[in-house]
């Protein structure tokens, strides 16, 4: 009867154990849902932001092209520009191949060759 009695108890305990272990296991296998769909949720707000990132990193590069074309029309206008005075500040200094007088109140010798200009 001993034997029995030890059996019992043995058997009881490992019951005892084998539920307990039983609900461990349940309330893991619920925190690990619990941890997988808040880690599916956390993914998904990821991806959210990483889509407008990329939706605002392309509409900003647009934009920096758009700047960067102006830019550059802008500096082949000065440069034409530029040219454009230097040659007059060399033509008005006498530099150019055919210079000419400048008259400031008399707009049609502007009009003359350099052998009819008038000085």
């Amino acid at each position: 009867m001993i034997f029995k009695k030890s059996s019992i108890y043995e058997s009881r305990s490992l019951l005892s154990q084998c539920a307990t272990l039983q609900t461990a296991i349940g309330d893991a296998e619920e925190r690990g849902e619990l941890a997988l769909k808040d880690a599916k949720a956390k993914m998904i707000d990821l991806e959210d932001a990483l889509q407008k990132a990329k939706a605002d990193m392309a509409r900003q590069l647009r934009e920096y092209q758009e700047l960067m074309n102006v830019k550059l029309a802008l500096d082949i206008e000065i440069a034409t520009y530029r040219k454009l005075l230097e040659g007059e500040e060399s033509r008005l200094s006498g530099e150019g191949l055919n210079p000419i007088s400048y008259c400031k109140y008399c707009s049609p010798c502007l009009a003359l060759g350099p052998w009819e200009q008038r000085l």
